[in-house]
């Protein structure tokens, strides 16, 4: 029925986003509630209040392992393999189990769907998920590259036009969690990330890429326990550990501390150096996307990124970069195709499931 209305849930480690969608007006009545100010059955209560009746429920989940992208029936199988993987996504698929939780005791057998944001990436080549260890050391969760963000890079890429969608891309996820991925006719080649969502760039509070070797210094030096090691690597690391502030690149752009701005610089080179290897990967380069927080709002970012590959044909606008946020081009005449990409994990997730169930009439 065209009057269907169902609730999507993308549940962060501080903060829900909400909002409903339908078939005859797609996703409407977006908020983002800050965890840290309510608690989750406070801010879905707070949601839910009058609500039309609801035909299901879509939820977005980090870590599931080789799961497809989705949607996936929410059963004790499911739920069991979200639990399964929560230990390499702490501080995501716990809160989602909670809400999925919560959901179920107010709304009974409502028919919920899962999507999996490492769903993406389980084709990618045995080459690009190789981890260098042995594989026998953890049967249970195998040891390999799995990448996330799945539901933003898709959701970017989608948004080109279809002659670039059939090209070689690059797309940018900039925002408190950070990754790129390489897409080739409209494959998906890697991700920056790879066995946990603390993999590959620099982020707001997560460490991103880090020598072993300092980790087993902390370990067996610094008496750092493995639950303090996690917590500084998902909660004190990236922009906030270096620069001993909040990690968020607002603050750090308005400030005129040394740390700050060193965490800037340290955050656009990792950035850059990955668009290089990765166009490396796929011999060349026909399109650069930034979307994310970070990707869609901050103009200087995306011009302190895009400065070394000048020579490599990534040409910037500068009238076109300083505008709004929103869908546009951003580069000059002669340039690879530079584009901002508004990231809407809700519009893919419901894109998703209307494809599957409600296909073209």
């Amino acid at each position: 029925m065209e009057n269907e209305c169902f609730l999507l849930c993308n549940t962060g480690s501080s903060s829900i986003k909400l909002a409903l969608a339908s078939f005859e007006q797609g996703v409407f009545n977006q908020v983002n509630v800050e965890l840290t100010d309510v608690g989750l059955i406070e801010a879905l209560q707070g949601f839910l209040a009058d609500l039309p009746s609801l035909s299901g429920v879509l939820h977005r989940i980090v870590h599931m392992g080789e799961a497809e992208e989705g949607p996936l029936a929410v059963t004790a199988s499911s739920l069991q393999r979200i639990s399964h993987w929560a230990s390499l996504a702490p501080l995501h698929n716990y809160q989602a189990l909670d809400v999925i939780e919560i959901i179920t005791r107010r709304f009974g057998d409502l028919p919920q769907w899962l999507f999996s944001d490492s769903g993406l990436y389980r084709n990618l080549s045995a080459l690009r998920k190789l981890v260098p260890l042995p594989q026998s050391l953890s049967t249970d969760w195998p040891l390999q590259r799995y990448g996330f963000h799945g539901l933003a890079h898709r959701n970017m890429w989608r948004q080109l036009p279809s002659s670039l969608r059939a090209k070689k891309v690059i797309t940018l996820q900039l925002g408190s969690g950070c990754s790129a991925t390489a897409w080739d006719k409209g494959e998906a080649l890697e991700n920056s990330m790879g066995f946990s969502p603390l993999d590959g760039l620099c982020m707001r509070s997560r460490s991103g890429n880090v020598d072993p070797g300092v980790l087993l210094h902390l370990l067996s030096n610094a008496e750092f326990g493995v639950e303090a090691l996690n917590h500084l690597l998902t909660q004190g690391a990236g922009l906030k550990g270096i620069s001993g502030l909040s990690g968020d690149m607002r603050e750090l752009l308005q400030s005129h501390d040394e740390r700050a701005q060193l965490a800037v610089d340290y955050f656009c080179d990792a950035v850059t150096r990955v668009i290089g290897a990765q166009m490396v990967t796929m011999g060349g380069i026909d399109g650069i996307c930034f979307g994310g927080g970070v990707g869609e709002n901050q103009p200087a970012i995306r011009a302190k990124i895009l400065a070394p590959l000048l020579a490599f044909g990534a040409d910037l606008a500068p009238e076109l970069n300083g505008k709004n946020a929103a869908f546009r081009q951003l580069n000059k005449t002669g340039s690879c195709m530079i584009y901002l990409t508004p990231v809407n994990e809700m519009q893919e997730m419901f894109g998703q499931y209307t494809e599957k169930f409600r296909p073209q009439r």
